[in-house]
């Protein structure tokens, strides 16, 4: 399977938090990145 998908990112905003986690693939590396971020 091959999946042109770079980026698959889930973005949530409650109030004043924000929560970011999401998986990338770059260059056949992937990484995988969360934020959480509150004031």
């Amino acid at each position: 399977m091959n999946h042109n998908r770079v980026a698959d990112v889930t973005l949530t905003i409650y109030g004043n938090r924000l929560t970011a986690s999401g998986l990338v693939d770059l260059m056949g590396q992937s990484a995988e990145f969360r934020i959480d971020w509150s004031r």
